[in-house]
Formats: structure tokens, C-alpha cells, sequence
């Protein structure tokens, strides 16, 4: 984690000219508190509101990037980017299922939201 100042981070903000929060962790190092979700201030000249600027900026050399890891795989497994520090993951990002408001929802919407719970779950629940 020390590290860490010596590093630029490829900032994302969700509207460009916001501020970027920095490295985005969860400590659970005291197991007898809950886990509480920190932020290291980095240095980072580019800031992007893109997934696919955020990624290429990396793919780039111009700094690190928190990615979720399955959008990641391809690069990691070809060897174009390495994971680091990865127990010091940022705290799961929030997934919503969108769908008509009726008042009896088809079955293959319900099969459909069920698979995909079953499918994401185990990325989206701490470990």
C-alpha cells in the first residue's frame, strides 16, 4: 500500500470535472469491527467518465485503474495488465435490474432475473 504514492492512478469520475476520489479500498483488518471503506488521495493526470478510456488509458501505460475483474480478464490473461493488490478490493459497485412496472411480471422475466442473481451473485457478495 505504500506504494501507492509512488503511482499514478488514471482517475474515473462519473461527470467530468468532478472530483476523483482516489484509490477506493475496504479494510477489514480489525476482525472485530465491520469492514469500513477507505480512500487513498493519488496523484493521476487524466481523469475519464468512460469505461473504454479508463481501460485503453491503462492498456496505455499511463496509470493504474479498479476495475471490476470480469471486464478485466481478457487483458490479464493475454499478460497486458497485471492485478495488484488484490486484497485490497474497493467495495462492490451496486447492480440494478431494470424491468416494466405490471402488475404479474411474464415467467421468462422471473427465470431470466433468477438466472441472472444465481450469475452474478458470487462477484457481487464479500467473500
Amino acid at each position: 500500500m505504500a506504494d501507492l504514492e509512488h503511482h499514478h492512478l488514471i482517475h474515473y469520475v462519473p461527470i467530468l470535472g468532478g472530483k476523483p476520489l482516489g484509490f477506493e479500498y475496504v479494510d477489514s483488518s480489525n476482525e472485530k469491527s465491520e469492514p469500513v471503506e477507505k480512500t487513498i488521495a493519488m496523484q493521476g493526470a487524466l481523469k475519464v467518465n468512460n469505461v473504454d478510456a479508463y481501460t485503453g488509458a491503462c492498456l496505455a501505460g499511463l496509470g493504474i485503474i479498479q476495475s471490476p475483474e470480469p471486464g478485466m480478464r481478457e487483458y490479464i490473461a493475454a499478460g497486458r495488465l497485471v492485478e495488484i493488490l488484490p486484497h485490497y478490493s474497493p467495495a462492490p459497485m451496486p447492480v440494478s435490474l431494470i424491468y416494466a412496472n405490471r402488475r404479474h411480471l411474464p415467467k421468462r422475466a422471473q427465470v431470466f432475473m433468477t438466472w441472472l442473481t444465481e450469475l452474478v451473485k458470487p462477484r457481487l457478495m464479500p467473500q
